[in-house]
């Protein structure tokens, strides 16, 4: 006898859990792209302008833990 095949919806529960899991990649690539660029400046950068490097650095990286995207690389 052949086994069937029985294709199975997932639950809600388990519908939620992908869609939490999936990063948006439009998003991640845009934050990928601000990163790089924030730490290009960084070296060069002093007082002020450094402190606003470095917040704008960790709220990236902070938005990218939540869509849970990838580490960025440079082209």
């Amino acid at each position: 006898m052949s086994e069937q095949r029985v294709d199975k919806l997932p639950s809600l529960k388990e519908i939620d859990a992908m869609a939490v899991s999936l990063p948006n990649d439009h998003e991640c690539t845009v934050l990928c792209h601000d990163l790089l660029d924030a730490i290009e400046q960084l070296p060069g950068a002093t007082g002020v302008k450094e402190i606003r490097l470095h917040v704008r650095i960790k709220a990236i990286r902070a938005r990218m833990r939540e869509l849970h995207c990838a580490l960025c690389l440079p082209d």
